[in-house]
């Protein structure tokens, strides 16, 4: 075990960052997947063009579902607001409507307010929140506040974590 050295709280051997307040803990002694590698991932990605809009407009209160590939578990959210996806911290106050935490969130590097999906001109969008380890529309880079758009069928991926986007309409 590692001690954060701004909380004191324990931490597991080879965490980057502390878990209750996110400080970082220097470097693993485990040779891992780094955020510096994901970066690298990031900016060769950046040569790709950026993906097509949907091509039919969605309604507010429309039904999205997101379906986590690694753990199967499926979500079914309203469109009606902003949708916040990252990890539950009850110390900070964070809890966000997508809580990846259930699904190996915090292994697979999802920060606690990773990402924002909203709806926009019928349009559904996603901008990371200027997460460690960054976010991708179908293998492609989203940029920190970026809007991309989302369409029906895509796959948002958050750290390591991949989720498949059904629309629907809502009766």
């Amino acid at each position: 075990m590692q001690m954060c050295s701004k909380c004191g709280t324990e931490q597991l051997d080879g965490s980057f960052f502390c878990a209750e307040c996110g400080e970082s803990l220097g470097a693993s002694p485990e040779p891992k997947k780094s955020t510096a590698s994901l970066h690298q991932r990031v900016r060769e990605r950046l040569q790709q063009a950026p993906p097509e809009p949907p091509s039919q407009p969605l309604k507010p209160n429309c039904e999205i579902d997101f379906v986590v590939l690694r753990t199967g578990r499926r979500l079914m959210l309203a469109m009606n607001k902003e949708l916040l996806v990252g990890r539950c911290d009850k110390t900070q106050g964070i809890y966000p409507d997508i809580d990846l935490e259930p699904d190996g969130g915090y292994d697979a590097g999802i920060s606690r307010q990773h990402a924002l999906l909203t709806l926009e001109n019928g349009t559904c969008v996603v901008r990371d929140l200027e997460s460690t380890n960054g976010t991708l529309v179908n293998g492609r880079p989203v940029l920190p506040h970026q809007a991309v758009p989302v369409s029906d069928g895509d796959k948002l991926t958050f750290g390591d974590l991949t989720l498949l986007v059904e629309f629907g309409e809502k009766p």
